[in-house]
């Protein structure tokens, strides 16, 4: 991925991540991240290093569409200018996703639990005539305030649907393909559960995964900031607009917080004190929270970043 470059910025000089720092033909910074290796270069690199050794935080990137929601649930992508940002994902960790959670994606054993009117039959889950909102197949050991991506399949359906239980706000389907939500668990409990009084159908290929990192979200839909671009910019209305993340604990009050603003450049705040809550409520084309102050070094290099990711053409 490369970022676009104005012609006025401040170059590093001298960095172990930006030593060979080039403009490429088309006059993008092509060679920021991970420098010096057989990789392809990768900018963001510059950014997820800063969190290397565990430092807690968020990395927010408004140009990378595929990082954000138009609801908190994480059921409709941002694919354009105008649309509302529900659910942001925090690309400090790198987007890692966890282990496989679900016992029995395929449904060929005895992990499941199912509840009235669903049973397994022939390597699928499926309902008939089941009570709306009944315990379907559940998916356990998980945590309140994580966020995680269930995936199912509906292979077969002719009456009611069906609806992610434990994620708030998931819709119900009841179309045939793969269906995906990423959202922050309400409980300990994560099922696919019957919506209709009569639900008929098949689903199969669960998958439950946790998604590392501390997501920003809004769940009132008239308080979602908006896409605006280019560059990419979470726009918020100066009103009730904001994006809140939460953390495990206490960031202290040695945090670093910056953000590339559109058409100006860089704006780094030093010795910022976080709790275990972070709302933003102040335009950005990228946006970072960590746990510590940045090496003269570092800070270099995310002004470079920074002001790349802001600059209009």
């Amino acid at each position: 991925m490369t970022v676009a470059l104005g012609t006025n910025i401040a170059l590093p000089i001298s960095s172990a991540l930006s030593y060979r720092l080039a403009f490429d033909t088309l006059g993008k910074l092509a060679n920021y991240g991970k420098l010096g290796s057989a990789e392809p270069a990768d900018p963001d690199a510059v950014i997820e290093a800063l969190f290397a050794n565990n430092e807690q935080g968020a990395f927010y990137d408004p140009s990378d569409l595929s990082t954000m929601f138009q609801d908190s649930t994480g059921t409709m992508p941002v694919t354009a200018d105008g649309q509302p940002v529900g659910l942001i994902l925090d690309k400090s960790k790198g987007l890692v996703l966890g282990p496989e959670l679900c016992g029995d994606p395929q449904f060929n054993g005895g992990w499941w639990d199912a509840g009235p009117g669903c049973a397994v039959t022939g390597g699928n889950g499926v309902a008939t005539g089941a009570v709306d909102t009944s315990g379907f197949y559940r998916i356990g050991a998980i945590a309140i305030g994580v966020y995680y991506t269930v995936t199912f399949e509906v292979i077969e359906i002719s009456e009611g649907g069906f609806k992610v239980f434990g994620l708030p706000g998931s819709p119900i389907e009841n179309t045939l393909g793969v269906h995906s939500y990423t959202a922050k668990a309400n409980g300990t409990l994560i099922g696919i559960f019957t919506y209709g009084a009569s639900t008929t159908g098949k689903i199969d290929n669960v998958s439950v995964k946790q998604v590392a990192g501390n997501h920003g979200n809004q769940s009132t839909a008239a308080a979602r900031p908006l896409l605006s671009g280019p560059p990419n910019e979470i726009d918020y209305d100066a009103v009730d607009d904001a994006v809140v993340v939460t953390f495990a604990s206490s960031l202290g009050s040695t945090c670093t917080v910056a953000r590339a603003v559109q058409g100006v450049g860089a704006s780094i705040l030093t010795n910022q004190t976080i709790g275990t809550t972070y709302t933003d409520n102040t335009d950005h084309c990228g946006l970072i929270i960590i746990d510590r102050a940045l090496t003269t070094q570092e800070t270099t290099d995310v002004t470079a970043w920074l002001t790349a990711k802001g600059a209009t053409a």
